[in-house]
């Protein structure tokens, strides 16, 4: 068990510092730093001077950790880009590098470690519906066409449909759509996997689709399918089934996808394949 000491506070009333006694009775200190006690030269932004930019730990006064941000302006907007962490007062090392930001201080890539990630967001800018491990974020798209979740794909109303689905509450019906689903912006040299779940028992059509089409598992009526694409810039979708849990990411990366509703939040998540 542990017992809080003693608090203190900087001038503007932001917790500067925290004491307490573990359970085998070292002294352990917690101590914060934050944009108002330095003089960045950043625009000023509502909440920036509450940003914690250096948290220490020490223990019986020994260095423990020390974790320091450092930030840049993105389109005009403060984002943090670099996380530096020492341990037990050793060398400096970059602990997280982020490297690319959206609208309303989105995280779109980051690097832990030397492994790049990329975020799929849905069209508000306030939740998270995808997550890609060994990825750029030009490289990666998600939808379950719940409504404002296109994740990077465009597609018409037309083919949304509410009677089934494998998660959330809509799925797409490619027979009524106009345009189909579509994705740009893709590098021909890359090789991407796109997946995705059926009603039909046949795979769809996917421009740049490469050998054989993989068939999976069924689940309630639902049939996985994976085409292999390279050499294309875009990639259409097209066909007569109704499909859910549309997926491209990079062969090789590994995509986490959750089912967001805007109203009650998370409502399913889905590891690989």
């Amino acid at each position: 068990n542990t017992s809080e000491e003693a608090y203190s506070y900087n001038s503007y009333g932001q917790l500067r510092k925290s004491e307490s006694y573990d359970s085998k009775h070292n002294k352990v200190e917690h101590i914060f730093y934050y944009a108002a006690d330095e003089p960045y030269d950043y625009p000023a932004q509502e909440g920036w001077l509450d940003e914690c930019v250096q948290t220490t730990i020490n223990v019986n006064g020994a260095p423990q950790l020390n974790s320091r941000n450092y930030y840049t302006v993105d389109n005009g907007q403060v984002v943090k880009q670099w996380v530096y962490k020492e341990f037990r007062g050793g060398s400096s090392f970059a602990d997280q590098e982020m490297q690319a930001w959206g609208p309303n201080k989105t995280l779109r890539q980051f690097k832990v470690k030397g492994i790049v990630k990329s975020l799929v967001w849905n069209d508000n800018n306030n939740q998270v519906i995808a997550e890609v491990t060994n990825a750029q974020k030009d490289d990666v798209a998600f939808t379950s066409f719940e409504i404002g979740a296109h994740g990077g794909f465009t597609y018409d109303a037309n083919g949304i449909v509410n009677a089934q689905a494998i998660t959330g509450k809509y799925s797409y019906d490619l027979s009524s759509s106009s345009t189909g689903v579509n994705k740009t912006g893709l590098a021909a040299w890359q090789v991407y996997i796109v997946s995705y779940r059926s009603r039909s028992s046949v795979p769809i059509t996917v421009s740049g689709t490469q050998g054989s089409v993989v068939k999976g598992n069924t689940v309630n009526g639902w049939t996985y399918f994976e085409h292999k694409v390279t050499g294309v810039n875009a990639i259409a979708i097209y066909g007569s089934a109704v499909i859910d849990e549309l997926r491209l990411y990079p062969l090789n990366s590994d995509m986490e996808s959750y089912c967001v509703d805007p109203s009650y939040g998370l409502l399913a998540s889905t590891d690989a394949g």
